[in-house]
């Protein structure tokens, strides 16, 4: 049996994670808001539904009380990635603020930003999202739901 190089490895596991985040994301219903000539594509899940490999190599804690939001800012007409400043926060129903703290990722040609929040199971939450882009802002706003979901190992 042949054995894969380090490199080879690197580059499958890449390719399966950004698989991975992009059919969670197509599974549950992301969405998009133009912002000039870009959209902003976004979706948030909980991150039980990432594979205990995947949430561990990007520093992803899976847990039924922890959900991820994912957000792209594409080209609409190149279908280019870009980069931007994204922050934001989530509010629960309470109006208690959790700060949202994300991480950018570059894979080849995507990039993407993910940041982690908790939740309580059937709470509604408010996501305020601040996109920066080339000197103007966009601000995203949303609410969902979440249900706690147990880990799936």
């Amino acid at each position: 049996m042949k054995h894969f190089s380090s490199s080879l490895k690197s580059k499958l596991a890449l390719l399966v994670a950004a698989l991975t985040l992009v059919a969670s994301a197509a599974a549950h219903s992301e969405q998009f808001e133009k912002f000039g000539e870009w959209q902003i594509h976004y979706n948030a899940i909980p991150s039980t539904f990432l594979a205990p490999a995947i949430a561990s190599q990007y520093g992803i804690t899976r847990s039924g009380y922890q959900g991820l939001l994912n957000i792209a800012i594409i080209h609409q007409n190149t279908g280019a990635a870009t980069t931007a400043s994204v922050t934001g926060q989530v509010l629960n129903p309470l109006g208690q603020p959790q700060k949202l703290t994300f991480k950018e990722i570059k894979e080849n040609d995507a990039i993407y930003y993910l940041a982690q929040f908790s939740h309580s199971n059937q709470e509604m939450l408010r996501f305020t999202i601040d996109i920066e882009k080339d000197g103007k802002t966009h601000q995203l706003t949303f609410n969902q739901a979440f249900d706690v979901f147990d880990e799936e190992d």
